[in-house]
C-alpha cells in the first residue's frame, strides 16, 4: 500500500497572512482532522488580518524582514501601521476573543461540547491585552505555525517510514513459502539492484554545500562556473522573488541531484528528497521558519560548514534487511514498528504491520520445523 505523499507545507506567517484564501468559517464548526494543518477558525482570522495588512506594505516588509532574522524573538513596530488599521485589528481580536467566550460559557451551562473550540485559535490570542492585537500576537501566530510545520514534516517522515516497511513486508511474504530453487533468482536480483543502488554516476555532494551549489549553478543553469556566487545562486533558484528559498524550491535544487542517485522507486525518490531538504534546512535555516533568507544563505555560504564536502548519503535504516526474512530481520522490522508506534499509537496501519510481522514470523518457524 503507498500512502500519498503530504504535498506541500506551509509557507511560514508572511505567506499565511498574505496567501491564503479567505474563508467564511464560524467559530464553532466540526473539528477537523488531526492531519490537517491549521483549523478553519484560525485560517479565517488569519485571513482576515492579511485583508487588514493588504495596502501596509512599510509594516508587512518590516515583518517579513524581522521575522526571517530574528525569529520569535523580534518585536514589531507598529508604529509603521496607521491608526486605521490598528483599530481594524484590535476590533478582529475583540470579536474573535468574545465570541469564542460565549462558545465556552454555551458549553459550560449546557455542560457539553456541543461548539468546538479550536485550541491552536485560541493560543494565539494574546491573553495578557484581550482588547488590543499586539506584537506579542504576532509572536504567537508565528510559533503556532512554526510548531504545525515541523508537525507536518514528522508526519511526511512518519508516512515514508510507513511506505518503507510495506515494501519489506511485501518482498518478504511473496518469499516465504517459495521453494529454494523459486527463491535463488530473486534473491540475485535483490543483490543486483542493491548494488546498483549504491553506484553513482558521479560524486553526491553534501546538500548545501558550495560543490554541491556550483553542479547545480554550471551543469543545471548552464552557467559559467567561474561566475558563481552565493548571493547569484540564491536570486536565480528564489523563483518567486520574495527573497526566501522555500522548501518547493529547495526541492527544485536539489531533484537532479536526487536523479543522479537513480533511485528504483517514487518511494526512494521521496526519501532522498526528503532527507536531503531536512538536511539543507537543519544547515541553513537558523530561524527554524522552514525557509532561507538571502542572509541565512549567504552566512553559511561563506562558513567552514559549506566547505564540508564528503559524499552524501542515504540514512537507510532498512539497508541490511534481506530479500527473504530471518528471525533476526523480523526482530529488526518489528523494533522499528514499535518506535513508529510510539509516534502514533492508535495507527491501524502499524497495527496491521505487527500482525503480518507475527504471521511471517510463524511461517519461517513452520518451514525450519
Amino acid at each position: 500500500m503507498i500512502k500519498k505523499m503530504v504535498p506541500w507545507r506551509l509557507p511560514i506567517l508572511l505567506a499565511v497572512f498574505f496567501i491564503l484564501p479567505s474563508l467564511c468559517a464560524p467559530v464553532g464548526r466540526k473539528q477537523k482532522s488531526k492531519q490537517m494543518l491549521i483549523s478553519d477558525e484560525l485560517e479565517e482570522y488569519l485571513s482576515v488580518i492579511r485583508e487588514h495588512l493588504e495596502n501596509s506594505t512599510e509594516f508587512t516588509d518590516h515583518l517579513s524582514k524581522g521575522l526571517s532574522q530574528n525569529g520569535s524573538d523580534f518585536h514589531p513596530d507598529f508604529s509603521l501601521l496607521s491608526e486605521h488599521v490598528l483599530e481594524k485589528l484590535h476590533d478582529l481580536k475583540a470579536q474573535t476573543r468574545y465570541h469564542l467566550m460565549r462558545l465556552m460559557q454555551i458549553n459550560k451551562t449546557t455542560g457539553s461540547s456541543g461548539f468546538h473550540l479550536p485550541k491552536d485559535l485560541i493560543d494565539v490570542l494574546d491573553v495578557g491585552h484581550p482588547e488590543q492585537f499586539t506584537p506579542q500576537d504576532v509572536k504567537k501566530i508565528f510559533e503556532a505555525v512554526n510548531e504545525r510545520a515541523r508537525a507536518i514534516d514528522a508526519e511526511e517522515e512518519l508516512l515514508l517510514r510507513e511506505n518503507e516497511v510495506s515494501e519489506v513486508l511485501e518482498r518478504w511474504e511473496s518469499m516465504i513459502n517459495k521453494t529454494d530453487k523459486e527463491k535463488a533468482p530473486l534473491i540475485q536480483q535483490f543483490a543486483e539492484e542493491k548494488k546498483k543502488a549504491k553506484q553513482h554516476s558521479e560524486k553526491i555532494h553534501q546538500p548545501g554545500s558550495r560543490e554541491q551549489e556550483k553542479e547545480t549553478w554550471e551543469e543545471e543553469d548552464d552557467m559559467d562556473v567561474d561566475s558563481y556566487t552565493p548571493e547569484l545562486f540564491f536570486k536565480r533558484h528564489d523563483l518567486d522573488s520574495d527573497d526566501f528559498i522555500d522548501e518547493e524550491e529547495i526541492r527544485a535544487i536539489l531533484m537532479p541531484q536526487v536523479k543522479n542517485m537513480k533511485p528504483d522507486s517514487k518511494i526512494e525518490r521521496e526519501r532522498i528528497l526528503f532527507q536531503m531538504s531536512q538536511t539543507i534546512l537543519k544547515k541553513m535555516d537558523k530561524d527554524g521558519d522552514r525557509r532561507i533568507s538571502l542572509q541565512e544563505h549567504t552566512d553559511f555560504a561563506n562558513s567552514n560548514e559549506a566547505v564540508f564536502d564528503e559524499e552524501w548519503d542515504l540514512e537507510d535504516d532498512f539497508d541490511q534487511l534481506g530479500a527473504e526474512p530471518s528471525a533476526a530481520d523480523l526482530k529488526k522490522l518489528e523494533m522499528e514498528v514499535e518506535r513508529m508506534q510510539a509516534e502514533q499509537p492508535d495507527s491501524s496501519v502499524l497495527k496491521e504491520f505487527h500482525e503480518r510481522i507475527d504471521h511471517l514470523e510463524e511461517e519461517l518457524k513452520n518451514n525450519q520445523s
